[in-house]
């Protein structure tokens, strides 16, 4: 069967991807730090982890590689937390390999047909949102070269050695500036050493670069609200425009061309998104049942709610299971109504720092 990896209609219906790519051949110490990293990166809820592939050279099975050593740490999570690999793991494979490597078949595979094996290399960095490598050789530096090349976020990890540590010392000040890394932080991926380290180092060091990943991944906002010609002001004049300056991408429902299991296609949706946005006004059903969707994942919810004069105080009359929410009021003062929404969501951005 053959993936388009194209085919989804909606960014927000596409998992947000990090790509991992490394050497064929790698260090005992640096496979162990692999799978402790893709085991941190197996608890991120909303987070596909994409490879190659890559298992072991077909010379060397002994010796695995980088993308299978993670991948293994995200299975032991998955395992452990119930999670499904369909959802969480996606590996991209070429119809034609290098004639040297064992592919591993794991999580959503995507067949490449009519692509080479260094175009399958071209495609997993374009479709990741944040690029990864651990050690690695001359493949994996074309993929750190062109994510760097189209200004995609990379993060070739120094401490690992190889070409990774090659690419960063050759283009630092321009990954720091990408991916917000400060000088103490810079310092700790240089100068941190993994051989003969003990286990809390690992565990350190993986949820460090799990950390820089998770908060450098495209922020989304999901949009519940009734959408029609009454609405369009309170959207168009506030709402979105405080959502793009605070750096999310507003996701409307709307939008997603919602096809098959709608419902699962709403909540995959909502699960890949970081918080929402919710217009409470009139109670609407379709609203108030996308709410429920967002609560029952956790995801922070900001609420609005629109205030009549001279007919009371609509928030006081909220219903039970919203009053202890904080609600905004709003008229029809856009230009207060953006002031606050973006107070809200730089909250959220500052909480992810």
């Amino acid at each position: 069967m053959t993936y388009a990896i194209q085919s989804i209609p909606h960014q927000a219906l596409r998992p947000r991807r990090v790509g991992v790519c490394g050497g064929g051949k790698i260090d005992p110490w640096a496979a162990k730090f692999c799978e402790v990293l893709g085991w941190e990166l197996g608890g991120e809820e909303g987070i596909t982890v994409a490879t190659g592939g890559s298992q072991h050279y077909i010379d060397h099975p002994e010796d695995p590689a980088t993308e299978w050593c993670v991948i293994k740490g995200v299975l032991e999570r998955l395992k452990a937390d119930g999670g499904s690999p369909a959802k969480r793991i996606e590996t991209l494979l070429p119809r034609e390999g290098s004639g040297a490597t064992v592919r591993f078949r794991v999580g959503k595979v995507h067949n490449l047909y009519n692509r080479s094996w260094q175009a399958r290399r071209f495609a997993l960095v374009n479709s990741s949102d944040v690029l990864l490598s651990i050690q690695g050789g001359g493949g994996t530096q074309l993929q750190i070269d062109l994510a760097l090349a189209l200004g995609l976020r990379c993060l070739p990890i120094p401490f690992t050695g190889g070409i990774s540590r090659e690419r960063w010392d050759e283009n630092r000040e321009a990954i720091c500036t990408s991916l917000r890394i400060d000088a103490p932080t810079a310092h700790r991926l240089e100068s941190a050493v993994l051989e003969n380290a003990p286990p809390a180092v690992y565990r350190e060091l993986s949820a460090l670069i799990t950390g820089l990943v998770v908060r450098n991944l495209n922020l989304k906002c999901f949009i519940v609200m009734p959408f029609s010609e009454k609405f369009d002001p309170l959207y168009e004049k506030a709402i979105e425009p405080s959502v793009s300056n605070s750096g999310f991408t507003a996701i409307r429902a709307d939008q997603l061309n919602l096809v098959g299991n709608a419902i699962e296609a709403l909540r995959n949706a909502l699960v890949g998104c970081d918080c929402a946005l919710a217009v409470i006004t009139g109670y609407n059903p379709n609203v108030m049942y996308e709410l429920g969707f967002a609560h029952s994942l956790g995801k922070p919810v900001i609420l609005l709610h629109r205030l009549h004069e001279g007919q009371g105080d609509p928030l006081s009359e909220l219903p039970f299971d919203l009053r202890t929410e904080f609600v905004m009021g709003y008229q029809d003062d856009w230009d207060a109504l953006r002031e606050r929404i973006s107070a809200a969501l730089g909250q959220l951005v500052n909480a992810r720092k």
